[in-house]
């Protein structure tokens, strides 16, 4: 399969056009893709930074989704490892690399079976991770021993409605 499109950098967003859940955009401000996460805009990494410096830090990221964190952590000067399992979020990931420069290594493949040995980080982050292990215990004890500082970020189910936030409501009540 070829592409006869004039070469230029909306090429490589539109290959993936509905599949991308993180609003980016360019220089210029213009909107390179459909999602609307705002991911590079994202408060838990701003609260992060506010607790962490992680300049000149080594970080292991896991789960990157489409490299918005990754995007996030370079531009605070991290130097970063992050591992992509999903084959399409892994491209997409690859995408965002080259549209900004990033030096972060994206590897692919099961972050679980990661062997880096003695290695350690300053900070492993895994954001939107956790509730898609079988076995998260296991997981934070590996983890664990690669860095003595943790940012997780997850959700979980709550039954009680009274509790949820009324937007989340509203979503429900719409059939989400």
């Amino acid at each position: 399969k070829y592409d006869s499109n004039e070469p230029q950098d909306i090429n490589a967003f539109n290959l993936f056009y509905d599949e991308w859940s993180t609003h980016f955009e360019d220089e210029n401000g213009n909107r390179l893709t459909k999602g609307n996460f705002k991911g590079v805009n994202d408060e838990r990494l701003e609260w992060l930074f506010s607790k962490i410096n992680v300049e000149n830090k080594k970080i292991l990221e896991l789960g990157p989704l489409e490299a918005a964190h990754s995007l996030l952590l370079e531009k605070q000067g991290a130097e970063v490892l992050s591992i992509e399992a999903n084959l399409g979020a892994f491209l997409r990931c690859l995408t965002i690399k080259n549209q900004y420069s990033l030096k972060t290594k994206f590897l692919l493949g099961d972050f679980n079976k990661l062997n880096l040995a003695e290695q350690k980080f300053d900070l492993v982050l895994a954001s939107g991770v956790l509730y898609h292990m079988s076995d998260p215990v296991s997981f934070l004890k590996k983890f664990s021993q690669y860095s003595n500082n943790l940012f997780l970020w997850t959700h979980y189910f709550e039954s009680d409605l009274s509790l949820w936030n009324p937007a989340l409501k509203e979503q429900l009540e719409n059939g989400k």
